[in-house]
């Protein structure tokens, strides 16, 4: 086991202190690292469609 100095800072996140103790090569690992990403872009795009269609009617009687 590595003996850590006072000089050494070890940043965990909450995936890597899940996963320290299991498989990280079947998968599972790889989507929780890429959910964050994924789930702002979705929300991002929902967002710009939600508002879009709500702002067709309004600029189709404008133009």
């Amino acid at each position: 086991m590595h003996t850590f100095t006072t000089s050494e800072t070890v940043v965990l996140t909450y995936d890597d202190i899940i996963f320290r103790a299991r498989n990280r090569a079947y998968g599972a690992f790889d989507l929780r690292k890429q959910y964050r990403p994924t789930l702002s872009r979705a929300l991002g795009l929902g967002v710009a469609l939600f508002l879009g269609t709500l702002a067709t009617p309004t600029l189709y009687a404008r133009f």
